[in-house]
């Protein structure tokens, strides 16, 4: 500041001086502005941590998510959990360059080109470009959305930009948006690599799928809709699973013998349904995340209970974004082994056996908070999805925050019309059992299925915990 000093009192055409002066005074903050955000002496050293900065941009991008999976048909829960894992994968190699200690997903992947970070990572800020890079992967991805709801993106995108553009440079909000939507069209063309899972998601209902006919076999039960929903998933890429983890255990046998495994398995869903307690239809209707337009997905349910446990525990951008990855994994892997054992084996969803065998006048009561009660799931029963979801919140998240974290699960909390008040529990087993054998309440689930589907979700899981390993130090 002596330079300004100096200038003020040289005897210069005061129109002149006034502009010269404030030009200095540019470049003077310019300079010590930058020099405050990028440090280079020996006592405070170059930093771009990933695990020193928040996680509220990849927070408020799932709140969107949530928001959107509610509403989008022909999306859920197949195509959604699809969604959720490239998403979390992508985010991740976003801020890898800001970690230590991890390695990128293509050490798995092997069609995953993921480029290199094109300039100094010094010159990167994480939040603007994780920004960047679910603004185009929510494009992508979150197929038959309307126009209100491609605005919502824009709208977020913006909303985040906005909050951060003016604290830093140009060329560092640049750089970076640069480098999210680098990683982002590289995680599309990876997603397009899989053929199968690129032609499924747009085509929930194939017109070319034949039901298989025989006792015991799945028909659908809604007469105003009688095709079946992602009847090809199976063909799919997982990410971490392999060719026997994508096969359930095969199913008790069928049999109308009154003394029969199969009986009374059934007879156990009927009696549940017909003398449900308060409790029993509270938990039917607390995990029901089946209807779209009134709750998110199945799969979304699970980051519907990140988004509490991570605000809560405060996770770092880098914690945050790991533990988002992993979750993300299992649940593509566990959309793909549920919906090819379902197809594999093609059982018969209770209501039709217990109406032919047991009760004729038996209803399932999801739908019931939309006046429609009797509604099925559009595709077979065997191994129940929602348990193989389920299982895989036992693992992933006892894994992150510890198997004995009580939690109380606020993620219906305010719906009126299901009983949508809070649950508590006491450790993540707790929950994943009630979460899969409250489809038995429910009325669309018999007990094989539940416990087949926790024992899915829970070998998936595993791989993805043990078996895919990111974090080397």
């Amino acid at each position: 500041m002596i330079i300004f000093q100096s200038f003020m009192e040289t005897k210069i055409e005061p129109s002149i001086k006034l502009l010269l002066s404030l030009s200095i005074l540019a470049i003077s903050f310019g300079s010590c502005h930058r020099e405050a955000m990028v440090p280079t002496t020996e006592n405070q050293p170059l930093t771009n941590n990933a695990a020193d900065l928040d996680a509220h941009i990849s927070d408020r991008w799932m709140r969107l998510y949530l928001d959107m999976d509610k509403d989008l048909s022909s999306f859920r829960p197949a195509a959604a959990a699809r969604a959720i894992g490239y998403i979390s994968m992508g985010a991740y190699e976003v801020i890898l360059p800001g970690m230590h200690g991890y390695v990128t997903n293509a050490t798995y992947q092997s069609s995953l080109k993921i480029p290199s970070l094109p300039i100094n990572k010094y010159e990167i800020n994480w939040h603007a470009a994780l920004n960047a890079y679910y603004s185009e992967m929510f494009r992508y991805f979150m197929i038959n959305r309307n126009a209100s709801q491609t605005a919502q993106i824009d709208a977020v995108e913006n909303e985040m930009n906005l909050e951060m553009r003016d604290k830093m440079f140009t060329d560092v909000f640049n750089n970076s948006t640069r480098w999210g939507e680098m990683v982002a069209n590289a995680m599309i063309d990876f997603a397009i690599s899989d053929r199968e899972g690129s032609l499924q998601s747009l085509q929930a209902f194939p017109n070319d799928y034949v039901t298989p006919s025989g006792s015991g076999k799945w028909a659908p039960t809604d007469v105003n809709n009688r095709r079946a929903l992602f009847p090809y998933w199976g063909k799919v890429r997982s990410f971490v699973a392999k060719d026997d983890d994508l096969l359930a255990m095969p199913p008790v046998p069928y049999s109308e013998d009154i003394n029969s495994e199969y009986y009374q398995q059934h007879k156990l869903t009927n009696d549940a349904v017909t003398n449900l307690t308060n409790d029993q239809r509270w938990q039917a209707e607390f995990w029901s995340d089946d209807i779209v337009g009134l709750t998110f997905s199945q799969p979304a349910r699970l980051i519907a209970i990140a988004r509490q446990v991570l605000n809560t525990e405060n996770f770092r951008m880098d914690q945050t974004i790991y533990f988002y990855c992993k979750l993300g994994i299992a649940i593509n892997d566990a959309s793909v082994a549920a919906w090819n054992s379902k197809y594999s084996y093609n059982t018969e969803r209770p209501e039709t056996y217990i109406r032919k065998f047991i009760n004729p006048s038996f209803n399932s009561i999801l739908g019931n908070a939309i006046n429609m009660p009797g509604l099925n799931p559009p595709y077979p029963a065997y191994p129940s999805a929602n348990g193989t979801f389920a299982g895989i919140k036992e693992v992933v998240f006892g894994h992150f925050f510890g198997r004995s974290y009580k939690i109380s699960d606020l993620s219906h909390e305010g719906r009126i019309e299901f009983m949508s008040n809070p649950r508590n529990f006491d450790n993540w087993n707790q929950m994943a059992e009630e979460n899969a054998y409250s489809r038995i309440f429910l009325g669309v689930q018999v007990k094989m299925s539940c416990d087949e589907g926790l024992r899915l979700g829970n070998i998936i899981a595993r791989k993805a915990i043990n078996n895919y390993n990111l974090k080397v130090k």
